[in-house]
């Protein structure tokens, strides 16, 4: 995708902690022997709210702040990713148990970004998730791996307690800003 000078991509998500990305990390690269579909170990494990966008980097702070303000007020609450899904054969996931408190999170964003000129549908409901196979999947691959998810759990909680920012530098996905939820 070809950048504006001086613009840089970013978007938003839920990072997770240490423990469960790691059980994450483990099932993408479960999914890598299975199958060989390698590019969701590009991105840390996450939950995306805000999908990537461009935007100048002399107006970031901008982008930042309203982050900040819009989720003034939110507290931190708890998450439970349960079992697996699929979006068609093009991305195996895990699934995230409907919450309340995520999708306050996820309206006041989509206002903010609103505000910010951002081409964001607030018609769409969020389906949050946390992939480990797409991109690369291939109907091929996914005929390959989807057997080894379809009828098998997996349950996982934590605290979500920041929604985070991140920048596209040097072909990764990196931690920009943090905007706490006390």
């Amino acid at each position: 995708m070809a950048r504006n000078k001086g613009h840089s991509m970013y978007f938003v998500c839920l990072l997770m902690p240490d423990d469960v990305g790691m059980m994450i990390t483990a099932l993408k690269h479960e999914i890598v022997e299975l199958c060989g579909s390698t590019y969701a170990l590009r991105l840390p494990p996450h939950i995306t709210l805000i999908p990537p966008f461009e935007f100048p980097d002399d107006e970031i702070q901008t982008v930042t702040q309203t982050q900040d303000e819009a989720l003034w007020g939110l507290n931190a609450f708890d998450l439970e990713l349960k079992n697996f899904g699929t979006f068609g054969t093009r991305v195996i996931y895990v699934d995230v148990v409907k919450n309340e408190m995520l999708q306050a999170v996820y309206t006041q964003l989509v206002k903010a970004y609103k505000g910010l000129g951002k081409n964001i549908d607030a018609s769409k409901s969020l389906t949050p998730h946390a992939t480990i196979a797409n991109r690369d999947l291939t109907a091929v691959r996914f005929e390959k791996a989807w057997p080894a998810f379809a009828n098998r759990t997996f349950s996982a909680t934590y605290t979500v307690a920041e929604v985070h920012l991140l920048k596209h530098i040097d072909g990764r996905w990196q931690l920009f800003h943090q905007s706490p939820l006390p």
